[in-house]
């Protein structure tokens, strides 16, 4: 037993997913305690609002850099890397200019759709959350492969903060969505601004040097997977995360598309504080065994079996008592927010164990069968609500859409564990 803990303590692994959790535990206590304050600070409506707000910006965020992103990491040598690096970040900024130049298109049929005309502006502010969202992620995966974890952990720290503290100023003069809205856009760029002074400070000129238009175009080329692949892959789950947004907003009302975004936010505070922090270092870690030929299969089980042992305490305790503590801590308006929380608990659960199984897919290169996975899922997840929607149910329309999920999650851990086994086997005879 000595010999497992000393193993333990000297693990890098151990070591910064402690402190990449550390600093995430931080950010998600302070998203916690702010919970019951913004809460009676706005109301479902406002939290609908920005929901479809975030639901817009969310998706093409995460497809602005068409995920050359990951790329950074798996980069062989730094010059590779800083073009890479160059390469995202311009496609970020040039996705945002295309949403800025359409977004005023959609924004006034948008806040018609949910009976909310004073929302129309606040739709403008979607290009400037793409930009800083996008930007974010790119420096975020430089950080990674400097494994630069101490300033990631920071910067969850001020993202957090300065979100909350926007968020609640405005709640106090009564700014309703406006103040969701702009306090999560604060956050962003405060992380965006920080992270980027520290990951490349005294880097930036060898990082402009290596620039060489040939190489990138060489470098796009060859990791063309991930435009082609993870791009809408990952855009897909990010819509699918917003199918209930939609249809509770424009088909009943963006009252209970506040309730499910509130709901889900607080259920992803564990995924935050563990299943980020768990996949960006085993992502790093399993990227390096892969090269060097080391057995990934161990690996997987023993974090996917943490995960799960995890993740069973608090979904027994949201499905038990979860409308009466909604209730409790949020004020009687969030009950509701509880009924939602049983359901989207089971898929939250999955979800949380598929984090270590998901960082493996651009290892082994299973970007197209799981994009497939992902366009099936989408289209059950839809059907699902949509079928809900025909019975007037928005509590169905949550249950359905959760079990489909959980059994696509389900579907995905056992298919990469497997593959992981049989690439072990492979290797060792």
């Amino acid at each position: 037993m000595k010999s497992i803990i000393a193993r333990i303590r000297r693990s890098s692994f151990v070591r910064n997913v402690a402190i990449l959790a550390s600093g995430t535990a931080v950010g998600q206590a302070i998203v916690v305690l702010a919970a019951p304050v913004l809460s009676r600070l706005y109301d479902p409506t406002s939290f609908g609002v920005m929901s479809v707000v975030l639901a817009v910006s969310g998706p093409i965020a995460i497809m602005s850099s068409f995920k050359y992103e990951l790329a950074i990491v798996l980069a062989k040598n730094n010059e590779d890397a800083s073009n890479l690096f160059i390469l995202a970040g311009g496609l970020v900024l040039a996705t945002s200019l295309i949403t800025l130049l359409a977004i005023p298109f959609a924004a006034d049929w948008l806040a018609f759709e949910m009976d909310q005309p004073t929302a129309a502006p606040l739709m403008l502010w979607i290009p400037a959350l793409v930009l800083f969202q996008g930007l974010f992620n790119v420096v975020l995966f430089w950080a990674n492969r400097r494994r630069d974890y101490v300033w990631t952990s920071v910067t969850t720290v001020c993202r957090s903060v300065g979100t909350v503290t926007v968020q609640v100023i405005l709640g106090l003069l009564e700014q309703g969505a406006k103040g969701l809205i702009t306090g999560r856009l604060f956050g962003m760029v405060l992380a965006t601004i920080i992270l980027s002074v520290q990951t490349l400070k005294g880097e930036w000129r060898s990082v402009l040097r290596s620039f060489s238009l040939a190489r990138m175009r060489k470098l796009a080329r060859e990791h063309d997977h991930f435009p082609k692949y993870n791009a809408p892959r990952e855009g897909i789950v990010t819509i699918s995360a917003s199918v209930p947004t939609f249809f509770l907003a424009l088909l009943f009302s963006p009252a209970a598309a506040g309730l499910y975004w509130f709901t889900v936010r607080l259920l992803e505070v564990p995924t935050t504080l563990v299943g980020i922090a768990v996949r960006r270092v085993f992502f790093e870690r399993a990227t390096r065994a892969f090269h060097e030929g080391e057995r990934i299969y161990p690996l997987l089980v023993q974090a996917t079996a943490v995960l799960a042992a995890l993740g069973v305490f608090p979904v027994l305790v949201i499905f038990i008592v979860g409308p009466g503590l909604f209730d409790f801590a949020f004020g009687d308006e969030w009950r509701g927010a509880g009924v939602y929380a049983r359901w989207l608990a089971i898929w939250w659960f999955s979800s949380f164990c598929n984090v270590a199984s998901s960082a493996l897919i651009p290892v082994f290169r299973l970007q197209p069968l799981f994009l497939g996975i992902e366009i099936v899922g989408l289209v059950l997840r839809s059907g699902a609500i949509a079928l809900a929607v025909f019975f007037g149910d928005d509590v169905l329309a949550i249950a359905l859409y959760s079990i489909v999920g959980f059994l696509l999650n389900v579907y995905r851990i056992g298919y990469v564990i497997r593959f992981a086994k049989y690439r072990q086997d492979t290797v060792a005879t």
